[in-house]
């Protein structure tokens, strides 16, 4: 009886611990969240224009000649632990602090740049090369767009998160087969996370190809956002927060990570504007590459108000041109 009570008491010891952990922990967020931090340009890029690096601007103006915080997410698809893969996804995501517009611009991964200290090659290798931060820097040299915080994504794991706080309910465009074999009528599906994954990952069966698959991605991130913002309790934040300590890595301090938080909370996930980097499909010594169209691509980020001018792409542009490319209709590995 004796060991029993005690057995007792200690289990009562760490519910009073961890309840007192979780209200702590709660409270901590929510002062944070509530004390006001706001989204700033950071005095120094992690990965700056090269022509601007030392030179002391923090960052490109947009159109309206705006500085803009530019976070690039890199969605990987690690089947083993701790691999320095490829980048499954990448999405440039473009802040303006002071009107909190918000711009999404996709990169597909089989896109040809140089990527410094390898070569031309596909964007996607710069990860596995270098990881984020030769990701960063990539994208940096290529567009001419500084990158000021990174955040990394292990898709399969993250997407545990529909499992704890429930079905998402996602938008499928058009008709789409999946590698698996399902097959996924144009409407609302309500997903879990492995027909979630199976989803994102499709490419070869989409009508549009890249573009379509961009384009599902980046709106299911926004359907994801949405119920979020729609349907997560205190309750859930502990799991929340478990999930994305383990699956997502970022460069960004808390300070930086609750402004975030705050200006996503705030904003209207339907006004986010949305686009692509723009080209076609080509071949090299039976290899495709997407071989980017630099004066579209200009255009598309000043539409999405990311940038004004850009002088990137001359290097990629010539080497889309060089002896051994030919077009390619569709896409492939």
């Amino acid at each position: 009886m004796v060991g029993f009570g005690r057995t007792r008491r200690r289990r009562l010891h760490r519910t009073v611990l961890w309840v007192v952990g979780l209200t702590a922990m709660v409270c901590g967020l929510a002062v944070a969240y509530f004390a006001g931090s706001e989204l700033t340009v950071p005095p120094e890029p992690v990965a700056p224009v090269p022509s601007e690096a030392g030179s002391g601007s923090p960052a490109g103006p947009g159109p309206g000649g705006a500085q803009r915080v530019n976070i690039l997410l890199l969605g990987i698809d690690a089947r083993q632990e701790g691999a320095q893969t490829r980048s499954d996804t990448m999405i440039l995501l473009s802040i303006d602090p002071a009107t909190k517009a918000v711009a999404m611009l996709s990169i597909p991964r089989d896109s040809l740049v140089e990527i410094p200290g390898h070569g031309m090659d596909k964007i996607t290798h710069a990860h596995a090369f270098g990881g984020p931060e030769l990701a960063t820097r990539t994208v940096a040299q290529n567009f001419g767009i500084p990158i000021h915080h990174w955040a990394r994504v292990d898709m399969p794991g993250f997407l545990e998160l529909i499992d704890v706080l429930g079905p998402v309910e996602v938008n499928v465009p058009y008709d789409l087969r999946l590698q698996d074999g399902r097959f996924l009528e144009a409407g609302r599906h309500t997903m879990d996370s492995q027909l979630a994954l199976a989803y994102l990952r499709e490419r070869y069966n989409d009508p549009d190809g890249d573009f379509g698959r961009a384009d599902r991605q980046q709106q299911f991130l926004i359907d994801v956002a949405k119920q979020l913002k729609a349907n997560l309790t205190l309750l859930d934040v502990p799991r929340t927060l478990a999930i994305v300590s383990r699956y997502v890595e970022t460069d960004m301090g808390l300070r930086d990570a609750v402004a975030l938080a705050r200006l996503a909370w705030a904003t209207d996930l339907d006004g986010i504007r949305r686009g692509m980097v723009q080209g076609h499909g080509i071949m090299r010594n039976g290899i495709y590459y997407y071989a980017i169209d630099w004066p579209a691509t200009r255009r598309v980020l000043a539409d999405l108000g990311i940038k004004a001018d850009s002088r990137a792409g001359t290097n990629a542009a010539a080497a889309a041109a060089a002896p051994g490319f030919a077009p390619a209709p569709a896409a492939g590995e």
